[in-house]
């Protein structure tokens, strides 16, 4: 269910991604950004102790690296090719923040 959950959630972010930034839809521009900037807010803590429990609680990450690495590499190169700086950059937080969480929620579970 986590998984199902995760795919709808980026095929919406990648739908607003597409129509946004190459066909040049002006609302699904907005909800695209809006949606990166929400993200690297949450980013933001997604590494905090906190975050990091409930994660493992929840049975971590729903995605594996393998997958959602090069969807996350996908959406940069679009933002960039785009000319939008700023929310590739914020949207790097968002990746690399990930990535982090990933490496912490396997050191923790392998103790």
């Amino acid at each position: 269910m986590k998984f199902l959950r995760w795919l709808v959630f980026n095929a919406a972010f990648f739908a607003a991604l597409w129509f946004g930034f190459v066909e040049h839809v002006d609302p699904a521009k907005t909800v695209a950004v809006f949606w990166v900037w929400a993200s690297f807010v949450a980013a933001l803590f997604m590494t905090c102790d906190q975050s990091i429990d409930l994660l493992i609680e929840g049975g971590g990450l729903a995605s594996p690296v393998w997958l959602d690495f090069p969807l996350d590499v996908l959406a940069l190169g679009i933002l960039i090719w785009d000319g939008a700086w700023w929310t590739s950059v914020g949207y790097l937080v968002v990746v690399l923040q990930s990535l982090l969480a990933r490496e912490l929620i396997d050191k923790r579970m392998a103790a």
